[in-house]
Order: C-alpha cells, then structure tokens, then sequence
C-alpha cells in the first residue's frame, strides 16, 4: 500500500527573489511567503484478523510511526499530532481489537494487541517503527517491544500503564464497577458517565460538559459500533476468574 508522497517541509523564513526599491529609493530584497507544506496523503482500511478487523489510516511518507490510543478512545485521538508528523514521517493510527471502528469482536478467538500490531506492521511492510502510546495505548507499545523488540525503533509511552504494577484501591473498584455496569446494562452502560453526582465509580471523571460526553461516546461517522466497555468488562472478569 502506497503511504503518500514525500512532504515538503517549510522554508525557514522567506526567499529572495529579486530586488525591490523601499520609499527611500534604496534597494531592499524582497521576500516572498514561506512556502507552505504539502498536505500529506491518507488512506484508510481494515485489515482482516481472526475474530476482528482493525481499522487503521496511514499518513505521509518516511520513517514509520505507530500511534496507539488510549483506553475508551481510538484514533482520532491523534489528529491534532498526525498533522505535525505526516510532514516528516509515515504516520500509523488505527484502533485496537474491540475500540472505535475495529468493535465488535469475536471474544472466543484468542488474541493478543501486540500479535494485532506486529500483524499490522506486517501488512503495511514495515520493519521496524516508532511506537509511541497512552495509557493503555502504551501497555500496548510495551507489550509489542517485549514480544517482537526487533520491530520496534522507539518507544514513547505516555502515562503508561505497567504490567505487574498493582492498581490502587481506588482505580480497582472503579474498574469492578464498571464491569458490573456493563454485565447489567451491557456497553452503552459504560460508555458514558452519568450526570455529575449520581456516579458511583470514584475513578470516573465527572463533566457537566454534555458536549464532551458526547463526542467521547460517539462512534465514527459510517464506522461499526464501539465496544470498548464491553472489551474491558470482558477482560477484566476473566482475569478475575483466571485468579
């Protein structure tokens, strides 16, 4: 798959292009504007999985980069980055078994995220990329350099989070609760936080900010529904029954 055309960077400052005469009479350069860069080319698909399809976008062209988002979020996540980086490097986004565009999955298929982006690196013939992610997009990063480190140039991981490191009590019930949120009421019940002061779930930010609550719940435009919740409550019981 082509990842887009070569960008052109700006030019620092302006060039000279000929002379000029200012109110004076005396020669003066004149610039012209900085030259602007190129928008770089995307294309979006679906790579075919096990049990799943991941939905990803590739943009700009040169070193590759993986963009990883984080949990309850996919990739749109990184458009405001995406813009920056397309200009120099080939920027890889895509939403992870179960989030955004790549939900619902098949959970009796076994899988694992990092097998999920290794196979994604192998689709779009890449060796090896920078892997940057948050929070749970991070996990994923780490996850991915201990099981294929020769396919990883780089790490960014931003507020991570760490296999083996025990969550505080506060964050464990949150995630108890959510689990029971959505064994009850299925994954609509923990997409979205309740009004503020009617949640139970301490680690749940609470927002009077309607619009905020909205667009964090809202699939993408024509993209198959989001089941994050449901992900995350399935994990999270069979983890507790694996105990």
């Amino acid at each position: 798959m082509a990842a887009g055309e070569a960008q052109l960077t700006d030019l620092p400052g302006g060039v000279v292009t000929r002379p000029g005469a200012d109110q004076d009479g005396l020669t003066q350069p004149t610039r012209t504007q900085p030259a602007r860069t190129r928008p770089a080319s995307r294309s979006t698909a679906v790579l075919p999985l096990p049990g799943a399809g991941l939905a990803y976008e590739v943009t700009g062209d040169g070193p590759a980069v993986v963009l990883v988002h984080g949990f309850g979020l996919d990739m749109r996540m990184w458009e405001p980055q995406v813009e920056h980086l397309a200009a120099r490097y080939r920027v890889v986004r895509y939403d992870c078994r179960g989030f955004g565009a790549s939900g619902p999955f098949d959970p009796a298929v076994p899988y694992t995220h990092a097998a999920d982006l290794v196979a994604l690196l192998d689709h779009l013939a890449i060796g090896q990329a920078v892997l940057a992610g948050l929070s749970f997009g991070g996990r994923v990063a780490l996850q991915t350099a201990l099981a294929a480190p020769a396919r990883v140039a780089g790490l960014v991981l931003l507020d991570a989070v760490l296999d083996g490191v025990a969550w505080d009590s506060e964050s464990a019930d949150a995630l108890d609760e959510l689990a029971r949120w959505v064994q009850a009421g299925g994954a609509p019940a923990g997409r979205v936080p309740p009004a503020r002061g009617t949640s139970p779930r301490p680690a749940v930010v609470e927002t009077s900010d309607t619009s905020l609550t909205q667009a964090m719940a809202a699939p993408q435009s024509g993209a198959l529904p989001h089941v994050a919740a449901q992900h995350v409550a399935a994990q999270h019981v069979a983890a507790q029954n694996s105990e």
